[in-house]
């Protein structure tokens, strides 16, 4: 009867067990086999993304067995992986149709998918009307400058708004993105860039093409490059 109960506990907390986040590391190269310098890879459905560096490597920490990577291979193709199943070490070939997983001593072969193309653009703000306004943040440029656009104070603090945002959340800022890099929040981008700075600024109010953040539209901006 003991026996019984104890393989019935063991059994059980198999099942309960949480699932343990792991990192992973990798390399991506092209497909004479050079790094890839500047690649953004991102974990599907969250704002969790990584640049590959000078040798085309990448490190994303904190993962599921449930999650899936995404690499945007070019406008119209991401390389979509599953880490189920999978272990570390990836080394990942971008081909002109598809692209080669490596890990171990096992390789596959996987054709791109295709994604929605994003439309250039409903709204742009440029370099020379960001100099004229001679606003001095990110709230006071962006102000009555893009049609359905509001600046709002919640709690003190100062949040966008698109019209048109299908998130049914509380926090319904839309996805900034600064040279590739996502931001959650407005006030955290308006911390990260300085106005001076910024090239050009095109908002999205179809952000879907950016992923789940982006169902509140998307504002996108680019810095100067020295």
């Amino acid at each position: 009867m003991m026996k019984k109960v104890l393989y019935s506990i063991l059994v059980t907390g198999m099942f309960t067990m949480p699932l343990v986040a792991k990192d992973l590391k990798g390399v991506l190269v092209n497909e004479k086999q050079k790094p890839i310098a500047g690649m953004k890879l991102w974990v599907k459905n969250t704002m969790n993304s990584v640049i590959t560096g000078k040798n085309g490597d990448f490190f994303i920490e904190q993962l599921k067995e449930s999650d899936t990577i995404v690499i945007s291979v070019n406008k119209r193709q991401d390389a979509i992986i599953p880490m189920a199943g999978k272990a570390d070490g990836w080394y990942v070939k971008l081909e002109k149709k598809s692209f080669i997983l490596k890990i171990g001593n096992k390789e596959e072969k996987i054709e791109y998918t295709g994604k929605r193309r994003v439309e250039r653009n409903n709204n742009i703000i440029t370099r020379q009307q960001i100099e004229e306004s001679r606003a001095s943040d990110l709230y006071e440029l962006l102000q009555g400058r893009v049609p359905g656009l509001n600046v709002e104070t919640v709690d003190g603090e100062q949040r966008i708004s698109l019209r048109g945002g299908t998130s049914l959340e509380l926090d319904n800022e839309p996805l900034f993105v600064i040279d590739g890099t996502n931001y959650e929040s407005s006030n955290e981008a308006d911390r990260s860039v300085n106005i001076n700075d910024i090239e050009k600024i095109e908002v999205y109010k179809d952000g879907s093409a950016f992923g789940f953040k982006g169902a509140n539209g998307a504002i996108v901006i680019t810095t100067k490059k020295l």
